[in-house]
């Protein structure tokens, strides 16, 4: 018989014996005033493997570190053995025995169980697919209630200049994101479509400046201009706003749907908290109401008018928000948790905007949107590490840093965009570090 190394998860170990266990599950039914029981058999147990092992040698405290590392492993594992063969199980327990009379020898207990399958089916929730559901219900709901709501005043001068200031905003959105293009990573092959998205979407933009006296003239086409160009602008922020921290360790939680209306599959670079921020940027001119002019009738309509263009853009602007926050990859908790506070001041400001009350269905779509956002960054935040502060004791290379936390150097990258570092090769004693805990 061909003898095989034990292992498990890789880490080798010798065998001076093994047992096996296995049998029925059975369940003993008793019932009072009968004599005899039924006994219904739930099946076969699952299959048990003891095992003593040992490690020996001037390595033993490695071996025995990594075969504890691997036992304690979260999941299944591959288990060879010279009997059992090759077999998927889990580690159930693990115990060690050194006796200082033995050196360089650990004597380990080992008992694994059988994987098997699992009856019940894992059930995913497409957090992105009902996000951006909710969105465009938002979208919808906005524009419905301004077109129904929007009356044009006079006096055109206060709106006209508040359109050019949203698409003087918009224009300088769409330069940024046309920087951050021209050096991302993993896009050489694409460069010039989203140079094309770009200026496709610029051309949106200016004209709501050059035809904003006839946009204000048709509620319904203003309303979807603004909700075009403010998609385009989403869009590319979340497919290529991320260039330049491609490198860097992400997590997110996956869900069943591939893609978003706010992100673009063209783009392999990680699309960080940047996105986020560009589309939320795009409320920033949505108060220019506030210092207008009410000197008479014309003027206090025209503030009135002001405002509902504000209310739309405002709520425009969460629905795009939302559909960007499924696009992002979080590096760690704390990230996931300011956005998420972001978005929820900016969904708060839009239910208490004092000066156009919103429509009962925009109230609505808000509290839906609100409520997949938070149950979906909850879950984000779950699976992602948090941020710690470490101080060296002494001058290290990233290198070493990275090692000596994650054992993996390809993370020094990361820790030096994480702080900033100006030679990695060398990061000073007593610098105050932000690490991730994972």
């Amino acid at each position: 018989m061909e003898y095989r190394k034990a292992s498990f998860r890789g880490a080798e170990f010798e065998v001076t014996s093994r047992s096996w266990s296995s049998g029925r599950r059975n369940q003993v039914h008793e019932y009072p005033n009968k004599d005899i029981p039924y006994t219904e058999d739930l099946g076969k147990k699952a299959e048990s493997y003891p095992v003593t092992a040992f490690v020996i040698g001037s390595d033993y405290k490695s071996k025995r570190d990594a075969l504890r590392k691997a036992c304690i492993q979260e999941g299944s594992g591959t288990l060879i053995h010279p009997d059992y063969g090759t077999i998927e199980v889990i580690c159930d327990s693990i115990s060690i025995k050194e006796d200082y009379s033995s050196q360089r020898m650990a004597i380990i207990e080992l008992v694994f169980i059988e994987v098997g399958e699992k009856a019940i089916p894992e059930t995913s929730i497409d957090y992105a697919g009902q996000i951006t559901s909710s969105a465009g219900s938002l979208t919808s709901a906005a524009k419905n209630s301004f077109v129904s709501g929007f009356s044009l005043s006079d006096g055109v001068e206060g709106l006209t200049s508040l359109l050019g200031s949203i698409s003087d905003l918009c224009t300088s959105s769409l330069d940024n994101i046309g920087t951050g293009i021209g050096y991302a990573e993993g896009l050489a092959s694409d460069v010039q479509g989203a140079m094309n998205n770009i200026v496709a979407a610029s051309s949106y933009a200016l004209s709501l400046k050059t035809s904003a006296k006839a946009l204000l003239n048709t509620p319904n086409g203003l309303a979807s201009q603004i909700d075009t160009v403010f998609s385009a602008i989403s869009s590319l922020a979340g497919g290529y706003s991320g260039s330049g921290s491609s490198s860097t360790k992400a997590y997110s939680v996956s869900s069943t749907s591939s893609s978003s209306s706010s992100a673009t599959s063209a783009s392999s670079a990680t699309v960080t908290t940047n996105a986020f921020k560009t589309v939320r940027g795009l409320a920033s001119k949505s108060n220019a109401s506030e210092t207008a002019n009410t000197s008479n009738d014309d003027a206090k309509a025209e503030k009135k008018c002001m405002q509902q263009i504000e209310q739309l853009t405002k709520q425009i602007v969460v629905a795009k928000e939302a559909e960007v926050i499924t696009t992002i990859e979080f590096a760690s908790a704390e990230d996931a948790e300011v956005v998420l506070d972001d978005f929820l001041t900016d969904v708060e400001e839009v239910e208490l905007f004092e000066d156009v009350e919103p429509s009962s269905e925009v109230m609505q779509s808000l509290r839906d949107l609100r409520e997949i956002v938070i149950e979906y960054m909850q879950n984000i935040a779950m699976e992602l590490p948090r941020t710690r502060s470490l101080i060296l004791n002494g001058s290290l290379p990233s290198l070493v840093v990275a090692y000596d936390l994650y054992e993996d150097v390809n993370r020094a990258d990361e820790i030096v965009k994480k702080n900033k570092i100006a030679f990695p090769g060398f990061i000073p004693a007593g610098k105050e570090l932000k690490v991730l805990t994972e």
